[in-house]
């Protein structure tokens, strides 16, 4: 990944940090009635 993406941890670079993933996915579920859904490749 690009500079921008590895200091950011951003796209690709999240995939090496579950944690950080599940925090992001746990508070749009907190935030929102609507269904969330992840895609992950």
């Amino acid at each position: 990944p690009s500079d921008r993406v590895q200091n950011n941890m951003i796209g690709a670079c999240l995939m090496g940090h579950p944690d950080k993933v599940a925090e992001g996915v746990a508070a749009m579920i907190e935030a929102t009635d609507l269904p969330v859904t992840v895609k992950h490749r």
